[in-house]
């Protein structure tokens, strides 16, 4: 098989790993490429699509240059994707227009060559709606985010729309749903009651705190917070938030290994251990993950920890106390170190 097969065949399993939301994969395999010298342009394109950092587009954009005789040039695309980044990061359109304008130079594109490629970059922003297509490109960037349950890089994110009044109830409520914690979520929703003017509240914005509490275990908690705080709040229930109250015993189940998988996946072993560990101090019954191989070891982990016994299954859930000492509320300052930089 040729040279120009191979880059081919490269750029369409990037382009197949991206379309079926396997983007960690995605750069795993473009950082293969990259370390033993084989990415091209289509690569470098296709994964700066997915990337979501306005600053690491234009490192990899550098790179290419610096690589120019092995990779090849910087295309339009690679602009057009750089300029997509740094609006949904709430940059200003002027200021966006001078920094592509400063790298076409870099390139070479000078006079009317170099204004007629801002023109075609910046068509987005002379459409009527263009910052609803915004909107829905930063909405995207996050289901991306959240997808890999990557909750540091949507609490950056957090902070970005915070502090440019771009938060509404579509965003942070993706936001809220990678933070896999009914606690942290409460956290944040405390938070923000300060901030009433910045973002809508209705029923569907507290979908993922209800959620989490009912897959920790909390049922109590989440029918005391639907069916009577949030009526104080004026807040009107609807059937969307009152399905997740519902769930049937084994569907909880399935959600919550689905979630310790997910969690595992991403990298978040110690928050999979923390959640795991709100579960049962709930009294959600040993998740059985002996017929799971990559399991193992956490379930080893935790019989080991708590001195459980699987065939019994009536124990003393409390072992580690709530309160000061407890890894739980050690993590809790994570979001508050977040949320501080905003006051």
């Amino acid at each position: 098989m040729n040279n120009v097969q191979l880059t081919k065949n490269r750029h369409s399993l990037i382009m197949h790993l991206i379309k079926n939301w396997r983007t960690g994969k995605a750069w795993e395999f473009f950082n293969q490429l990259r370390a033993n010298m084989l990415a091209r342009t289509e690569h470098y394109v296709q994964i700066l699509s997915i990337c979501d950092d306005a600053h690491y587009i234009k490192f990899l954009i550098d790179e290419m240059r610096e690589n120019q005789h092995i990779v090849g040039k910087v295309n339009l695309q690679c602009y057009k994707y750089f300029t997509q980044q740094l609006l949904i990061e709430c940059f200003d359109v002027e200021d966006v227009k001078q920094i592509i304008s400063n790298q076409l130079e870099i390139d070479g594109y000078t006079g009317k060559e170099k204004a007629h490629k801002v023109l075609n970059l910046f068509k987005l922003t002379r459409m009527e709606n263009w910052e609803e297509t915004i909107k829905k490109k930063r909405i995207y960037k996050l289901k991306n985010i959240t997808s890999q349950l990557n909750g540091s890089k949507a609490l950056q994110y957090f902070q970005l729309f915070y502090n440019n009044r771009k938060l509404n109830k579509y965003n942070l409520t993706i936001i809220m749903r990678s933070l896999c914690s009914a606690d942290l979520c409460l956290e944040l929703l405390e938070k923000l009651k300060y901030y009433e003017d910045i973002i809508e509240t209705d029923s569907i914005f507290y979908i993922p705190y209800v959620e989490s509490l009912m897959l920790e275990g909390r049922k109590e908690e989440a029918r005391e917070f639907v069916y009577n705080k949030l009526p104080e709040l004026g807040i009107e229930v609807d059937e969307q938030l009152t399905k997740y109250l519902n769930f049937k015993e084994h569907a909880l189940l399935h959600r919550r290994k689905q979630l310790l998988t997910r969690l595992r996946a991403a990298g978040r072993e110690k928050d999979a251990v923390l959640v795991y560990e709100v579960m049962l101090d709930s009294g959600v019954q040993p998740i059985n993950f002996k017929q799971q191989n990559m399991y193992d070891s956490m379930w080893n982990e935790f019989k080991h920890e708590r001195n459980v016994d699987y065939s019994d299954a009536p124990r003393n859930l409390n072992i580690l106390e709530r309160g000061y000492g407890n890894k739980r509320n050690d993590e809790k300052s994570l979001l508050h170190k977040i949320l501080d930089k905003f006051n």
